[in-house]
C-alpha cells in the first residue's frame, strides 16, 4: 500500500463498501456493532421503522449477552471517579484518545512525512527501561502524561511501565534478561487488557446512544422532523485490535496465562484444552527439565524448557463474562501466534484483512525469532493496517477516519523485545514502525564476555573494511579463502583440530562449498543435520579423522552441544548471542587428555559493520575503537 495513490485507495474503498453492502446475506455491520435494526451513520437519514423495532432495539441492550455476540465490556455499570467521561473535553486530554480518537493530535501530513523519511528529532533520556534514545516528530519535548489505567489494572504491575506503554509511543526494549521479559509480559498483558476494555467500553456506550435516538426518532410521525443519527465514529475495519508474536508454544503458554491472571473476567472457556496443547504431551519427556543441574547453560534452559513447537496460531475473546480461546480470528480481540504459523495461515488462505485494524502488536523473545525465519516476521509486518479487500460485515458509518484514510499504520504501537539486538531488528524497527507519537529504543554499554574465557587462551580479532554493506559478505569471503585458510592449513597446530564457527547459514553453504571444492578434509554440523549425523562428525572430529569442522550458529543454539577435540576456534563471523564466543572457545579444554589454556587459541574476523556483535563480547568502550578505520586491524587478548 506504500505507492498506492490517493484515487486508487479511494476506488478501492468505494468498491469495497458497495460490494459490502450489496450482499444480501453479509450482515451490514461488525457484529460488535449496533444491534440488529439500526442503520446509522453521519449524513444517513434512519428509515422509518415501526415503534416495535425500536422496543426490540431497547430490549436487546437491554438484556444484551456478550457471550453470543463479539462484544468484549467488561466494565462496571458505574465507573470510578477518577475515570475519564465520555465528553469531549475529558476526550482530548486521555492518551487513549488523543491517539486512537476520532482526531489522533499528531496525525497530521506534517508529522507522517517527517515519520515515512525518518525524520525523527533524536534525544537520549533515561525512564523506568534504563537509558533510551527516544523518537519524535518534533523536538518540542512535550508529551501527553494525562495516562488513564482503570482500576482494575492500575494497582497489578509497574507504574512507571504502564505509564511508558499507557503513552503508545513504540518501545524497543533489546537488553532484556529473562526475569526482565517476565516482568515486561506482565505489564503489557496489563494494558492490553486495558486498552480493549476502553475501547470497547466507547462501543456500547455509542450503541446505546444510538438505539435511543432511533427509538426517539421512530416515535416521531412525520419523516420531515427526522434528523441524522449523531455521528460515532469508534471501530476499525475488522475485530481484532492486538497480535502478540511468540517463537514457541511454551512462550506462548507464558502468554496465556498472563492474559488469564490479568484478564477482569473469572471464567475462563476450554482452559484444560488449552494448557494441554500448549504443554508437552502427557507422556513426553523433557530431557532439559529433567537434566541435572549445569548440563545445559541457564538461558538455554529457560528457552527450551516445555513445548517447543513453532506452528500455531489461536483467536483469544474476551466477553462481559469470560475469556475465550479458539475464537475465529474475525471474532477475537487477541491474536496470539508463531511467526511460522501466521505466515501459514496467511498463505493457505490468501487473507490478511484480520490483521487490518491491528492497534497494538508485540513481538516476543526476538532473539529467539532471528533463529526461525526471520522473512516471516517481516512479511507479517509489511501485511499489517492494509485497506481489507473485504468488507466482512463492516459498519463504515462507524469506521475512524484515518483506518479509511489508510494512516492506521502510523497510529499502531509497535513493542519489541528481545535479549540483545541486531541489525535485522533495527531496520525492522525502522522500516515499519511509523508511530507519530514518537518511538523509545533503550540504549547500553556492555562489558563484554571475554571474562568467560579460561585465562590462557589466546584470542585474536582481526578486522576487515568495507565501504558498503552489499559489499560486505564478498569482502568476508574474500578475507577467509586469500589469507585466513591459507594460513590455518600452513600452521602445525590449526591445520587439524580446527572448529569453524559460522554465524549465517547462506555464509555456511559458501564456505562449506569452498572447502568441498578445494578438497580440505572437513565435515559439517548445521541445524539441518539428524542426530545419526551428528553422532558420526563429532566422533571424527574429536579422533581427527577430519581436520576442520564447520558449525552454524543456529546448530549450536538448538543443540547447545559441546564439541571436544577444538583446539583452534576460528569464527568466520562473530556470535549474535554473546555467550556463544566463550561457550566455543573452552570447548577444547580437556584435563582428561592433558589439555589445558596454553593449548588453545581462538582467531575471528570481523568488519566495521559488526559492531553491534563486537561490543557485546569485548565491550562498549573496547568495541568503538576496533571498528575505526585507520587503526590497528588486529587486536589480541589473553
Amino acid at each position: 500500500m506504500a505507492n498506492t495513490t490517493h484515487d486508487d485507495l479511494a476506488t478501492k474503498l468505494l468498491t469495497l463498501i458497495n460490494v459490502s453492502a450489496s450482499r444480501s446475506d453479509t450482515p451490514k455491520r461488525i457484529r460488535l456493532d449496533a444491534p440488529a435494526g439500526e442503520k446509522l451513520g453521519k449524513k444517513k437519514r434512519l428509515s422509518t421503522g415501526s415503534e416495535g423495532d425500536a422496543q426490540q432495539v431497547d430490549a436487546e441492550l437491554a438484556s444484551e449477552d456478550m457471550d453470543k455476540d463479539n462484544s468484549l465490556e467488561n466494565a462496571p455499570e458505574n465507573p470510578p471517579d477518577n475515570a475519564p467521561d465520555d465528553d469531549d473535553d475529558e476526550e482530548s486530554k486521555d492518551t487513549l484518545y488523543t491517539h486512537f480518537g476520532v482526531s489522533p493530535t499528531r496525525l497530521t501530513d506534517e508529522n507522517i512525512s517527517k515519520a515515512t523519511e525518518k525524520q525523527w528529532s533524536l534525544k537520549h533520556s533515561t525512564n523506568t527501561l534504563g537509558r533510551c534514545t527516544e523518537y519524535c516528530v518534533d523536538d518540542t519535548g512535550k508529551d501527553n502524561q494525562n495516562v488513564f489505567v482503570s482500576p482494575k489494572f492500575a494497582n497489578k504491575g509497574d507504574t512507571h511501565l504502564l505509564n511508558l506503554l499507557g503513552s503508545y509511543k513504540d518501545v524497543f526494549a533489546n537488553h532484556l534478561s529473562h526475569s526482565e521479559n517476565e516482568s515486561m509480559r506482565g505489564s503489557l498483558t496489563l494494558h492490553m487488557h486495558n486498552h480493549l476494555l476502553r475501547t470497547r467500553r466507547r462501543v456500547l456506550k455509542n450503541n446505546e446512544k444510538l438505539a435511543h435516538f432511533h427509538a426517539q426518532e421512530n416515535d416521531k410521525q412525520d419523516p420531515q422532523d427526522q434528523q441524522d443519527a449523531p455521528e460515532c465514529l469508534d471501530q476499525g475495519f475488522t475485530r481484532p485490535k492486538v497480535l502478540i508474536l511468540t517463537p514457541f508454544r511454551n512462550t506462548a503458554l507464558a502468554w496465556l496465562k498472563d492474559l488469564i491472571a490479568h484478564s477482569p473476567t473469572s471464567q475462563t472457556d476450554n482452559k484444560a484444552r488449552l494448557f494441554q496443547e500448549f504443554s508437552l504431551p502427557k507422556d513426553a519427556i523433557d530431557k532439559i527439565a529433567q537434566a541435572p543441574p549445569g548440563t545445559y547453560p541457564e538461558d538455554h534452559v529457560k528457552t527450551f524448557v516445555g513445548n517447543i513447537d513453532d506452528n500455531f496460531k489461536i483467536g483469544l475473546k474476551l466477553t462481559r463474562k469470560s475469556f475465550k480461546p479458539y475464537a475465529d480470528f474475525y471474532s477475537s480481540d487477541i491474536i496470539l501466534a508463531s511467526p511460522l504459523g501466521l505466515k501459514l495461515a496467511m498463505e493457505k488462505t490468501s487473507d490478511t484483512d484480520y490483521l487490518s485494524s491491528i492497534e497494538m502488536v508485540v513481538g516476543d523473545q526476538l532473539d529467539v525469532i532471528a533463529m526461525q525465519n526471520w522473512q516471516h516476521l517481516t512479511d507479517i509486518f509489511a501485511s499489517l493496517n492494509a485497506i481489507p479487500r473485504d468488507g466482512h460485515g463492516c459498519d463504515f458509518a462507524r469506521v475512524k477516519p484515518w483506518y479509511l484514510d489508510n494512516k492506521a499504520k502510523f497510529l499502531r504501537q509497535s513493542v519489541f523485545l528481545s535479549a540483545y539486538e541486531i541489525p535485522e531488528m533495527r531496520s525492522l524497527f525502522g522500516r515499519h514502525c511509523h508511530n507519530v507519537e514518537g518511538k523509545v529504543r533503550t540504549e547500553t554499554r556492555y562489558g563484554g564476555v571475554l571474562g568467560g574465557v579460561s585465562g590462557g587462551i589466546k584470542q585474536s580479532f582481526y578486522r576487515f573494511d568495507v565501504d558498503s554493506l552489499l559489499d560486505e559478505p564478498d569482502n568476508r569471503f574474500a578475507m577467509f579463502i586469500n589469507k585466513s585458510l591459507p594460513a590455518l592449513q600452513k600452521s602445525a597446530v590449526s591445520s587439524s583440530h580446527t572448529l569453524v564457527f559460522v554465524s549465517s547459514y547462506f555464509d555456511f553453504v559458501r564456505v562449506r562449498n569452498h572447502l568441498k571444492a578445494t578438497g580440505v578434509n572437513y565435515a559439517a554440523l548445521s541445524e539441518y543435520s539428524t542426530n545419526k549425523e551428528i553422532s558420526r562428525v563429532r566422533g571424527a572430529f574429536f579422533r581427527n579423522e577430519v581436520s576442520f569442522l564447520l558449525l552454524t550458529e543456529r546448530f549450536h543454539f538448538f543443540r547447545r552441544y559441546r564439541i571436544r577435540g577444538a583446539l583452534t576456534s576460528f569464527f568466520y563471523s562473530l556470535p549474535d548471542h554473546a555467550a556463544f564466543y566463550p561457550e566455543i572457545v573452552n570447548m577444547g579444554l580437556d584435563e582428561s587428555k592433558g589439555i589445558d589454556e596454553s593449548d588453545l587459541q581462538s582467531i575471528a574476523l570481523y568488519s566495521n559493520s559488526d559492531f553491534l556483535k563486537l561490543q557485546r563480547i569485548v565491550g562498549s568502550t573496547d568495541a568503538a575503537l576496533m571498528v575505526k578505520q585507520g587503526t590497528d586491524d588486529r587486536y589480541s587478548y589473553n
